[in-house]
């Protein structure tokens, strides 16, 4: 059964366009396009799969919960990836792989019964360490070497 009150698609568009009036105004309008587009996406998909997920059994606040911390990493790590000079091909690889890990945490907590603070703490931790592996993946393959690595960890943060 669907989530009676969450309006998935209705939330996305919402943080969509919070985001809008949120991205730093010194991106390029192509960089600011890919922020509001990938938050927007990435909310619309999770708010969808929790709305159609018939055994979580969550009530609209805690989708609603879930989707937005999705969102909100979403906006913060595509600006780092912005600022962290990866090129843009490369971009959306890793903003799965971070929405993913956000998705598959959030849902385990919820069905853990893990307290909030604890699923944004792990929630944190999972995003850091996703961020850091393809980082290194990218450094792997010859994308970027170790100077740009080593400048790219003032991103592994918040």
């Amino acid at each position: 059964m669907a989530i009676e009150g969450f309006d998935y698609k209705g939330f996305a568009e919402s943080m969509a366009e919070q985001a809008k009036e949120l991205v730093p105004a010194d991106l390029k309008d192509f960089e600011k396009e890919y922020i509001v587009k990938t938050l927007g996406n990435f909310t619309l998909l999770a708010g969808e799969a929790l709305y159609n997920d018939t055994q979580l059994n969550l009530n609209a606040d805690q989708a609603v919960f879930i989707t937005q911390i999705i969102a909100e990493w979403s906006f913060h790590k595509s600006i780092d990836l912005i600022h962290s000079g990866i090129l843009p091909e490369y971009w959306d690889s890793i903003m799965q792989k971070i929405a993913f890990t956000i998705f598959e945490v959030a849902k385990q907590a919820f069905i853990r019964r893990i307290p909030q603070d604890q699923m944004l703490q792990a929630v944190e931790h999972h995003v850091v360490k996703v961020y850091k592996q393809s980082i290194e993946e990218l450094q792997e393959k010859g994308v970027i070497d170790e100077e740009v690595k080593n400048r790219l960890f003032p991103y592994l943060h918040l």
